[in-house]
């Protein structure tokens, strides 16, 4: 006769699990985390994109919002800060009155009121940012941006001190991935070689490629410095014609060195490939020789690039925004960096 006692441990003793049982529950567990987590994955990937692409829906926004009051789009100003001319052209207005990147403009129709308000703007803008004693600089130059910055990109909104191995330090600043376009600009180079992708597709954007000012050297909607189109003088059509894309600082070290604020990186084109690879660091760090991939090279960091699948978004001039995948078809993409080359786009 089997005592009371003995009953609970036989019991219990049949309730357990085997370790052949143990190990097909792992088994499973392992399988369904590995079924799930691409979906998850891709889950996280399209809400960032999504809001990548609100970014730059909100700036394209500003962008039009500042065209109605100013009948003409924000020019950047004064990538070279002081000095009486700028590439062989006199400037069109006093160093001391510099007033910034096509951003610092539309600040006030992104609702950025707060740092707009810090902004004396009959002064020099680009020093109110980066001064040494001014009681606002380090405030203006280290705060962060949100609508300025993709969240796919896992670089820091506020760039280090000593940035990768570029050999250089700086100020740590606020970065952006988000740069106005030059079009289809002729390109500029470190090495001496334009890496297979010489520019000036349509000659329209020939001469003082480097830091052009003018409307008739400019293939695009906005020069590096000075000038910046009107509607009316996008004649291909503001539907098909690209006013801002998405850029990579750790592709661009200008983008690092400079903040959102200042147009010296503001050379953005398309003549490079979307996603073109100028990611390499300097070893040793500047001046050394470049090569194609390295992020010192202005012939293939100033390529419009991102961190997402395939593609990068761009604002149009329309406002509308669109992801081009990388693979699109070279001159249709000249086609959409040019305002005036009068060819018929093909579905992108």
């Amino acid at each position: 006769m089997i005592s009371p006692r003995q009953r609970p441990i036989e019991s219990r003793q049949q309730q357990a699990f085997t370790l052949v049982e143990l190990l097909v529950v792992i088994a499973i567990i392992g399988i369904l985390v590995g079924l799930l987590l691409p979906a998850i994955q891709a889950a996280r990937e399209s809400a960032r994109r999504s809001q990548c692409e609100n970014h730059l829906k909100q700036l394209g926004l500003g962008l039009q919002n500042y065209h109605t009051v100013h009948n003409v789009f924000p020019s950047n100003s004064y990538w070279s800060v002081g000095n009486a001319t700028n590439c062989g052209e006199p400037l069109e207005t006093k160093p001391e009155d510099c007033k910034g990147s096509y951003l610092v403009k539309i600040l006030p129709y992104l609702e950025e009121t707060t740092i707009y308000g810090l902004l004396d703007f009959r002064g020099n803008v680009h020093e109110q940012f980066e001064s040494s004693t001014l009681p606002n600089a380090a405030t203006l130059r280290t705060t962060p941006i949100a609508v300025f910055r993709c969240p796919r990109d896992p670089f820091p909104q506020i760039s280090p001190d000593k940035p990768l191995s570029s050999g250089l330090a700086n100020k740590p600043v606020t970065t952006t991935n988000y740069m106005s376009s030059q079009g289809a600009q002729k390109t500029f180079s470190q090495i001496g070689d334009d890496c297979g992708y010489p520019g000036n597709y349509f000659s329209n954007g020939d001469d003082l490629s480097p830091c052009v000012i003018n409307s008739r050297d400019t293939s695009g909607i906005f020069a590096r410095s000075e000038w910046a189109a009107s509607i009316k003088q996008i004649t291909d059509g503001t539907s098909h014609t690209i006013a801002l894309g998405e850029v990579l600082p750790d592709c661009n070290f200008e983008l690092i060195r400079y903040g959102w604020w200042h147009s010296q990186a503001f050379y953005a084109h398309t003549s490079v490939p979307i996603n073109y690879n100028s990611c390499d660091q300097t070893r040793p760090g500047w001046p050394a020789p470049q090569s194609c991939r390295t992020f010192f090279n202005y012939t293939t960091n100033a390529g419009f690039k991102s961190r997402h699948p395939g593609g990068a978004h761009f604002a149009f001039a329309d406002g509308s925004v669109h992801f081009i995948s990388e693979s699109i078809d070279y001159r249709n993409y000249q086609r959409l960096g040019d305002r005036r080359d009068g060819e018929s786009v093909e579905p992108f």
